[in-house]
């Protein structure tokens, strides 16, 4: 269901820019009782079980695509995965996504695919 609204919205985006970034998720404490499959996004890290969500915006700040890791992953995986779905020609990103070589191929090469 949530796919489909992020869809929804997506169509119609403000692509002037673009912008990217990640939250941690505080898992509860009983998340860790379900049956295993590798469907799930609940990690171990100093703070306990956490999940990571990144989003990648519009400049309206309106959600493009998300993707969800276990909370110790770094932000270099969500930008591995949504900035090759950018359709902006400027993203805007905090430091943790500043790996030089690493992401401005991505950049690159969603620009040459437009």
């Amino acid at each position: 269901m949530w796919e489909r609204i992020f869809q929804h919205l997506a169509v119609d985006a403000d692509n002037e820019y673009a912008m990217i970034d990640s939250a941690i998720v505080r898992a509860h404490q009983h998340s860790a009782g379900a049956p295993k499959n590798d469907d799930q996004a609940i990690g171990h890290s100093r703070g306990g079980l956490s999940t990571k969500i990144y989003a990648l915006v519009d400049a309206l700040g309106n959600p493009l695509a998300f993707l969800l890791t276990p909370g110790q992953a770094h932000d270099l995986v969500g930008a591995d995965a949504l900035l090759p779905q950018m359709a902006a020609d400027l993203l805007i990103a905090d430091k943790a996504f500043d790996a030089d070589k690493r992401v401005r191929k991505l950049l690159a090469a969603a620009a040459n695919r437009r």
